[in-house]
């Protein structure tokens, strides 16, 4: 499967997609500098791709999920948002369950709650009763057409975390498990039932809620695979993390500290004494114009590793901050060139099983905590995308979903 990973960035935060599936998509829109303009003047979209990796093509006799299938009739099954809706799925006996879907990339406002079918895992998949679904501002750009046209209607939804309800063959999970799970550019998150592959579920940590789970797989599995699998952080050693107050950064300062390395945050002032809060030893301002300077006066030699979740101007300045021979990890990206030997990567996040499962430890040992700022009813999922969107939110904006 071939993946392109698509990232949109300012300086607090990364939106970040993962998994990216060409087929999923009919073409990737040339003016995104206007899509760009109506959701927020402040972000920048940084697309690349990546090679492709063996052994991750789904089956292409997977039966249609929900944000594959033919779109309903306009008044068939539709629920205005500005009422509560009651009923739905409430065990596999039913044959429809609720969803937020678009019928057309016409963003927020045409998020719609309807009915439909209940999913049937194909092999190696599990259908999941979806308990909590992270919501991202990728949500909100992908519904409003800014990441090419995905099959409609399209549920959004990369992260979610509930109850097993059913299994295809060669899924290694059971009913009545409880899982965490991405789920990509597929999405289906914002369902009370999605499929998700085994191979990128795991079993959650049992000291989180539903809603704390689904929060962290996009932000957790990103930040694990950039500084651990990809940067090699150790022990002793200094990382810069920029946007560090975003989904990802957060999770990053947290897993720096968990492996003993020394995190270093680049934020806004207001986010300061969060950033300390989560184990940054330091926090620098980028809005200050010597920040780099400031940095090297704390790291004479320049850091060890930079984790870079804000492209752009802020990135190619924190550059100067590592030392010669450092290595650096872009999630956005990296610049034309790096120099004095730093070793750069643009990072194609894999959040896999191997994945939840290792941040799932940090978890259990009380060494990373979800961050997130609030749980909303299903029925409030415009306004969930709304708050995202807007990038006034800290950590996390999840859904609650089933019961």
């Amino acid at each position: 499967m071939n993946r392109d990973l698509g990232v949109w960035t300012n300086e607090d935060s990364a939106l970040v997609l993962i998994d990216y599936q060409p087929e999923q998509f009919e073409s990737i829109r040339s003016d995104t500098s206007q899509d760009l303009i109506e959701l927020n003047s402040r972000w920048t979209r940084c697309p690349f791709a990546a090679a492709a990796s063996p052994g991750t093509s789904r089956s292409a006799t997977a039966p249609t999920s929900p944000s594959t299938s033919t779109a309903p009739s306009p008044t068939e099954g539709t629920t205005r948002l500005d009422q509560p809706l009651h009923g739905g799925s409430t065990n596999r006996g039913d044959t429809d369950m609720r969803v937020a879907q678009v019928r057309e990339l016409a963003g927020i406002g045409s998020v719609e709650l309807r009915e439909r079918p209940d999913p049937t895992p194909a092999a190696g998949q599990a259908l999941v009763k979806v308990r909590g679904a992270g919501v991202g501002p990728w949500d909100a750009a992908i519904i409003s057409g800014a990441f090419g046209r995905p099959a409609l209607p399209y549920i959004p939804g990369f992260e979610v975390a509930g109850v097993v309800e059913a299994v295809g063959d060669g899924a290694d999970v059971w009913p009545g498990d409880r899982v965490w799970a991405n789920l990509g550019t597929v999405g289906g998150g914002f369902a009370e039932y999605t499929l998700a592959d085994a191979d990128r579920l795991a079993r959650m940590p049992e000291r989180l809620s539903f809603e704390e789970a689904a929060g962290l797989v996009v932000g957790g599995g990103t930040a694990w695979d950039g500084l651990v699998d990809r940067g090699r952080l150790q022990a002793g050693e200094t990382v810069l993390i920029t946007a560090a107050a975003g989904g990802v950064g957060s999770a990053a300062v947290q897993l720096a500290a968990a492996v003993g390395a020394r995190p270093l945050g680049v934020a806004s002032p207001r986010n300061r004494d969060y950033l300390r809060g989560l184990g940054a030893s330091e926090v620098f301002d980028y809005h200050a114009g010597d920040w780099v300077q400031q940095v090297r006066a704390v790291v004479p030699g320049g850091v060890d590793v930079l984790f870079d979740a804000a492209g752009g101007q802020t990135r190619d300045q924190a550059v100067g901050a590592v030392r010669e021979g450092g290595r650096a990890i872009f999630l956005a990206g990296a610049p034309a060139q790096l120099g004095r030997g730093v070793a750069g990567e643009s990072l194609d996040a894999d959040v896999t099983r191997q994945v939840l499962e290792a941040i799932g430890g940090l978890v259990e040992a009380g060494r990373l905590r979800p961050q997130v700022e609030a749980m909303l009813p299903f029925e409030q999922v415009r306004e969930a995308l709304e708050r995202v969107a807007g990038r006034h939110t800290r950590g996390k904006i999840v859904l609650q979903i089933g019961s």
